[in-house]
């Protein structure tokens, strides 16, 4: 047995033991750290298995920082009853570490958990935060599961193959690819006709998702799935680039009088709902 760091596990113990009011009961005793509750550890006396609840009493994080340093912890399993905390990024450090469980409300993800490459199983419950990209790192991550009424943003692209259960209706992001392509095409359309001087532009060519650019509606794949851009001063001829937008299904373009040209044909058997404004589909 490593003495040493057998007893680095019983300090780290005994610290999360601190974090309860009342302590934990059983923890801190001279008894193997196997035979404390909701402890399992290797036959090296090395801790691998942590299951408790705390009823947290210290301000701040969620856990102590010291749970990073259990280089051969595999489950980490904590139900509390705390007020908004954050999860300690010293997580990151459990490079053995394949189930983590953490109930409580949490006010923050961090980003430092994508450096769990052994994970299969993440279960956050009371998250309050938006998820960090970083968690598409995750390669081996079979399970991912996410509970909480402020949850934000968007479910890392690369994490496709996992199964996902959410209290959120939340989308895969967008792939980059794809967005750079669907912005080209949006601003040949805005350079064309004349963009600077539409009625109402907001958000055009900035940094805002293409969705939050004005009339354009988009899917969860990041693809343009529709434009009202009607009666907003368009002028000028409509851009070759437009027959690009592969899953573009409605068009409204009436009340631009000054907006000439044709819509590429390419569009003509996909698009459902249209107001062209006396436009024609290119070679009719």
């Amino acid at each position: 047995m490593d003495k040493t760091s057998a007893r680095t596990d019983r300090e780290v113990l005994i610290t999360l033991g601190q974090y309860s009011e009342p302590d934990i009961y059983g923890w801190g005793s001279d008894k193997p750290l196997g035979d404390w509750p909701g402890v399992t550890t290797d036959s090296n006396g090395r801790v691998t298995e942590i299951e408790t609840s705390l009823s947290l009493t210290t301000e701040g994080n969620l856990l102590p920082r010291e749970l990073g340093n259990l280089a051969y912890l595999e489950v980490l399993r904590i139900y509390s009853d705390s007020s908004a905390r954050s999860i300690p990024p010293e997580l990151g450090n459990l490079a053995n570490l394949k189930v983590l469980l953490l109930s409580g409300v949490l006010s923050e993800i961090p980003a430092e958990l994508g450096n769990l490459a052994n994970l299969k199983v993440l279960y956050l419950s009371g998250v309050l935060s938006e998820i960090p990209a970083e968690l598409g790192n995750l390669a081996n991550l079979q399970s991912l599961v996410l509970y909480g009424g402020d949850l934000s943003g968007c479910i890392p692209l690369e994490l496709r193959g996992s199964e996902i259960l959410s209290s959120s209706d939340l989308d895969f992001c967008a792939d980059p690819r794809v967005v750079a392509e669907q912005m080209s095409v949006l601003t040949a359309l805005y350079d064309a006709t004349g963009g600077d001087d539409w009625y109402d532009n907001t958000n055009w060519l900035t940094d805002a998702d293409l969705g939050e650019w004005y009339g354009v509606t988009t899917d969860g794949d990041g693809y343009i799935t529709g434009q009202k851009l009607y009666e907003n001063d368009l002028s000028g001829a409509i851009p070759a680039e437009l027959g690009q937008l592969a899953r573009l299904q409605s068009i409204y373009l009436y009340g631009n009088s000054l907006l000439t040209g044709c819509i590429p044909a390419s569009l003509e058997d996909q698009l459902t709902d249209t107001e062209l404004g006396g436009l024609s589909y290119c070679g009719r």
